[in-house]
């Protein structure tokens, strides 16, 4: 489900930028009665800047309350050294991203109900909707957007009109968090914040 214009938000900022201002993301999406008891983010481990673990690095106060579930290792890891209860899909180890993927992964992640879902995405199209280079990684991520009450893709301007094969979910399936939505016509199909929102 979209998320509707007054849900909490974050924003995504590609590279080292994201680092800079993950605090203003984790700020944002827990202040406020924007917390909640059930969270998960879920993002393959692509580099040390990648947003969803900025994220995870400045989580603090009423967030480490959260019990969170991810396809991460870096992420788990990181949660579990902040104090966060922190369930670890089972499946397949893919090298590469450190992402769980696979039959078991999809039917681990088919026993939860999630608050929020944040998720990455290699392209974000208006014709093409959420997609990734990998099937697996697609399915598993479409396994948590149809599972989460909120799907929140974080996505920077370089990932716009970008098609790749295997498709996450329809544009309408999910909101987008960005640093800049280079085109209008996206705000018609789906919630779109801005960092500057």
């Amino acid at each position: 489900m979209t998320p509707r214009a007054n849900s909490s938000m974050v924003s995504s900022i590609p590279g080292r930028q994201a680092d800079r201002v993950s605090s203003r993301i984790s700020a944002r999406l827990f202040s406020s009665g924007s917390y909640s008891p059930s969270a998960i983010i879920m993002e393959e481990l692509v580099s040390p800047g990648s947003t969803t673990l900025a994220l995870v690095r400045e989580l603090s106060g009423p967030a480490l309350d959260a019990r969170y579930v991810t396809n991460g290792v870096a992420h788990a890891r990181l949660l579990a050294q902040k104090g966060c209860k922190v369930f670890l899909v089972g499946g397949l180890l893919r090298p590469e991203t450190e992402a769980i993927i696979g039959a078991a992964a999809l039917y681990s992640l088919q026993q939860y109900n999630f608050t929020k879902a944040f998720l990455g995405a290699n392209g974000v199209a208006l014709d093409a909707g959420f997609t990734t280079p990998d099937p697996e990684e697609a399915a598993v991520k479409a396994t948590v957007v149809r599972r989460a009450r909120e799907a929140w893709f974080l996505v920077d301007d370089s990932k716009f009109a970008r098609i790749y094969p295997a498709v996450i979910a329809e544009l309408s399936g999910g909101a987008i968090l960005t640093n800049h939505c280079p085109n209008p016509k996206y705000r018609q199909f789906t919630l779109v914040k801005e960092a500057a929102e």
